[in-house]
Order: C-alpha cells, then sequence, then structure tokens
C-alpha cells in the first residue's frame, strides 16, 4: 500500500520550517559580522529541506549525526539529510593557487567565522571541522561551505576531474538546484507535497538508492514546468502523473528536458 511505509506518509512537520529560520537567522548573523579579511559576497542555503522537499525533515538528533557523518572520513557530501549553506568571499589576489594553500586557507577562514560568530551572535555555537563549519542554531546544525571559483578548475588542471564535479555539486551546482527548486515550490503549492510523497513512494519500493533525490525533484519539476499541460493541483494527481511519466517517456532513446523557467534557451 503506499502509506503503508511510513504512518506520516502525505504530512508536513514543524521541522522544514524550523530549519529555514534557522538558516535565515544564521545568514542575517554573518552578513553583520565584524571582523572578516575578506567581505561576503554571497551566502545560500542548499539542501531539499529548503525547497520544501525532504520528505523526512531530520531531527535535531539525527541531523546531528547526518552532519558527523558528512564531514567524516567517507562522507558523503551530498547527503540531502544535512541542512547546508554556501559561503562565498568576494574576489581577491589573497586566494591561493595551489589546493592545498586554498583549502588551508578556507580551514582558516572556518576558525574566524566560528570565533566571529560565537563572540557576535551568541547564542549560536560552532565547532570548525574538516571540511566545513558546523553551526548550532537554535538547537538544529547547519553545515557551512566555503565556495572558491577557482578551486575547481585547480582540480580539473590536477586531473581530478571527479573531484571538480564532486566539488561543483557540493557547492555551485547545489545552491543552483536548491533555489530552483524552491522558485518552483513558491509558485505551486503542490509541488513540495508531490516530492515528498515520490520520495516516500520510492522508499517503500526500494528505489531510493537508484533515484538520487535531486533527480526525483527534477522529475517532479518536469510535470509543473511550462512543458505541462496544467500543473497538478494536489500530491495525489502529482503523483499519479510521475508514475505516467515513468511508464510513459522513453528515457533510453530520448532526453527529458525540464524546463526550470519560462523562456528556455538550449
Amino acid at each position: 500500500m503506499l502509506t503503508s511505509c511510513h504512518p506520516s506518509v502525505g504530512t508536513w512537520t514543524s521541522a522544514a520550517g524550523r530549519y529555514i529560520a534557522a538558516y535565515e537567522k544564521l545568514a542575517f548573523a554573518i552578513r553583520k559580522l565584524e571582523g572578516l579579511p575578506l567581505a561576503i559576497s554571497s551566502i545560500q542555503p542548499m539542501g531539499a529541506v529548503f525547497a520544501h522537499c525532504e520528505e523526512f525533515p531530520p531531527t535535531a538528533a539525527e541531523a546531528e549525526a547526518a552532519v558527523a557523518c558528512a564531514t567524516g572520513v567517507g562522507g558523503s557530501t551530498s547527503d540531502s539529510a544535512v541542512a547546508r549553506f554556501v559561503v562565498q568571499f568576494e574576489s581577491s589576489g589573497r586566494w591561493p593557487d595551489d589546493l592545498e594553500a586554498v583549502a588551508a586557507l578556507k580551514t582558516a577562514f572556518y576558525l574566524k567565522l566560528a570565533d566571529l560568530l560565537e563572540a557576535q551572535a551568541a547564542p549560536i555555537r560552532c565547532e570548525p571541522r574538516r571540511g566545513g563549519l558546523v553551526v548550532l542554531v537554535d538547537g538544529l546544525p547547519l553545515l557551512g561551505t566555503i565556495m572558491h571559483r577557482k578551486e575547481g578548475k585547480l582540480l580539473t588542471e590536477s586531473g581530478d576531474a571527479a573531484g571538480a564535479v564532486a566539488l561543483a555539486l557540493a557547492t555551485s551546482a547545489g545552491v543552483a538546484h536548491t533555489a530552483a527548486m524552491h522558485v518552483i515550490a513558491s509558485k505551486n503549492a503542490a509541488f513540495g507535497p508531490t516530492a515528498r510523497l515520490v520520495k516516500r513512494w520510492l522508499h517503500c519500493q526500494l528505489c531510493s538508492g537508484t533515484f538520487r533525490p535531486q533527480l526525483v525533484e527534477l522529475l517532479v519539476a518536469y510535470l509543473f514546468s511550462p512543458a505541462a499541460i496544467r500543473p497538478p493541483g494536489s500530491a495525489f494527481v502529482g503523483f499519479l502523473r510521475f508514475l505516467a511519466l515513468l511508464s510513459s517517456h522513453d528515457f533510453a532513446q530520448e532526453p527529458l528536458i525540464v524546463q526550470l523557467a519560462e523562456e528556455f534557451s538550449p
């Protein structure tokens, strides 16, 4: 049965709203910080919970465990259960052209951010870790990452193309995906519930390991794109159209183009 895998299927929880509020509070605090060596040019959220697509927004304890996994040895940088934020500093000649030096400088920035946040934005708590900064806001952990535009190019030039792709997914591409899904969710009330219902159904069918969360969100986004005759008006209708899409589209022979804006340029 559709609803047999979890008693709260089809419902929304207060955890997502808490995460969005926690991020907004943190972003405001970071932008007001005094004493940073470089000005912050952008800070953006990343993760399904910020686009209302996380089917089971984790509790504080579950989120802390997910963050520990993501920042530990073998942790996944794309774990959708982790609520993230990506910080980008202004361009400067101070950034080195060596990967190890870039990593060391980012670590120094994590330490500096942690010190300034705890000093100027109490009761926010911080814990710098390898590859990121864990910030505890209202009892919820968020994992921060610094994005440096040249780092991907340096990885590619060093022959680590896979590392460059992974870095993009954890920073620029991940942020862009979250922003696009958030826009669709803000325009279509049924988008978030449909994405969550589809993900829960895939969990029940033991297919969630085959369908990455971002892929599911893009497939559902297609149902709400300008290519759709009429966007679904409810999660159940959206779910049925998702099943119809899977059964009718020849993915092996024809790519599925997801138009995320009113105008599309190839």
